[in-house]
């Protein structure tokens, strides 16, 4: 019986791997190409970079929401309802810290990260979704 288990554990953590060494594979054309209508946009209006990403991501439909000093505070106000009642996946090019604090902030909810990636130095490209 356990054995039927780690099996399956096996299976499940194989396809997802491979799911996102090709993710990675692709490069950051994978996490613009992974958004819809129904993509939250997160970014930081003080970091170029992250302006540039939501800018281009906003011209492409998704809604784009800028980041403030308190993300727990932001997540509870607007963002949670957003992603967890309404469905809606979010991405962003952000630092890790915002990242790693939505990314746990979701995780609560059971919703986890589909995709990551470090572009440069100092940003995250980042996918976090409910899994289907």
């Amino acid at each position: 019986m356990m054995d039927d288990i780690l099996s399956l554990e096996r299976r499940r953590f194989l396809q997802q791997s491979s799911g996102a060494v090709a993710l990675a594979s692709v490069g950051t054309a994978t996490v613009a190409d992974a958004g819809d209508s129904r993509t939250l946009v997160l970014y930081r209006p003080e970091d170029a970079e992250s302006r540039t990403f939501a800018a281009a991501m906003h011209s492409k439909g998704m809604l784009t929401v800028a980041l403030g000093d308190d993300v727990v505070r932001q997540w509870r106000d607007e963002l949670q309802t957003l992603v967890v009642q309404q469905h809606y996946k979010m991405m962003g090019r952000t630092g890790y810290a915002d990242y790693f604090m939505l990314r746990g902030l979701a995780a609560e909810h059971r919703i986890f990260p589909q995709h990551e990636q470090q572009p440069t130095h100092h940003s995250f490209d980042w996918v976090i979704e409910e899994q289907t």
